[in-house]
């Protein structure tokens, strides 16, 4: 079987983790062989008006016209899947008779109406689609699109999980400063979140993680040997399972930790979803006063990664319940558009 996947490489660690997962997940129901193939979403590979793909593309991603060789298209979630690095993609599953499975889709801060393409490829070629917040899955409730509410497919990125045996409590942040770049308040946040790591107990050992180049150069200046970088997104799931407890503001790396077993506070200077957050047991709100608290609480529990995998096979449960079972047919959902 030969797979088309909307993801990006070097550009996005978040889609990097969320593909891994959905090959794990999907191992569960695709017969080998499969045959992995990249549409890069990655808006570098845009003409520099933006205004489309560049027919060819100078790496080892798909750049070509047709999908004749492919037996289903899959867009891996993150709220990028909405943005013009995938014009061409959805113009040619249009146009095709392949499925698509749409799977962990989050909604964009600023989400525009779908266009004709994507109208299409949602109504007519969906197979699954699956909604990683309630945002987007009211989102396609209004187009007469059913989807399924499912933790981040990065839950499942980490084939295993093992267990850290640090004699000092290690504690990793995982720092997404994404959006200090355009809010204000966001920057003043984590100029706090930045201080309480500088000024933090000597009763744990505090690591930084940076996913980006950009997050590395402004931090490891901060704190120096304590900051890790790796431009693989595949080592991040090794980077974590090192440590005893994960702080993020970045809910995807979150369920990264989760993936390799280890409990993950999410701090925010807003707080999340409450129902959102209900189903994610393994993923607790801190404020940045409440994170001294929560790591007395937290740190040194024990059978906590047996409850967190325990967890996590009921989740793969109801993915597969969505996805289809293991050498059954899979077809493009011929759906009128109303």
């Amino acid at each position: 079987m030969n797979i088309l996947a909307a993801s990006s490489r070097q550009w996005h660690p978040e889609d990097e983790w969320i593909l891994q997962g959905i090959q794990n997940l999907l191992q569960d129901v695709l017969a080998p062989p499969v045959n992995w193939v990249l549409f890069d979403k990655n808006p570098d590979l845009l003409l520099p008006d933006g205004s489309r793909r560049r027919r060819t593309v100078y790496s080892n991603s798909y750049h070509h016209q047709s999908l004749i060789p492919f037996s289903m298209a899959i867009i891996a979630g993150s709220a990028t899947w909405h943005n013009r690095g995938l014009e061409t993609f959805y113009h040619l599953v249009a146009r095709s008779k392949i499925p698509l499975f749409a799977l962990g889709l989050g909604l964009p801060e600023e989400a525009r109406a779908l266009n004709k393409d994507e109208l299409h490829c949602f109504k007519r070629r969906s197979t699954v689609i699956t909604a990683r917040d309630i945002a987007a899955k009211n989102y396609f409730r209004q187009y007469g699109l059913e989807a399924a509410m499912l933790p981040c497919p990065s839950l499942f990125a980490a084939r295993t999980q093992t267990v850290a045996a640090n004699t000092q409590p290690r504690i990793g942040f995982v720092i997404d400063d994404h959006q200090a770049r355009v809010s204000p308040n966001h920057q003043t946040f984590l100029r706090e979140l930045c201080r309480f790591i500088e000024h933090s107990s000597d009763s744990y050992d505090l690591q930084v993680f940076c996913p980006t180049v950009d997050e590395f150069m402004r931090f490891s200046s901060m704190f120096g040997e304590r900051t890790h970088y790796s431009f693989d997104a595949k080592e991040y799931p090794r980077f974590l399972a090192t440590t005893d407890l994960v702080v993020t503001n970045n809910l995807t790396c979150a369920h990264l930790a989760n993936s390799v077993g280890r409990i993950a506070l999410f701090v925010s200077e807003t707080p999340p979803n409450e129902l959102e957050f209900a189903q994610l047991p393994f993923i607790r709100y801190a404020t940045l006063e409440s994170l001294n608290q929560q790591f007395e609480a937290i740190v040194g529990r024990t059978h906590t990664a047996a409850g967190i995998e325990s967890w996590k096979q009921k989740i793969r449960e109801q993915w597969r319940q969505v996805l289809p079972a293991r050498n059954a047919p899979i077809g493009p959902a011929e759906r009128q558009i109303s």
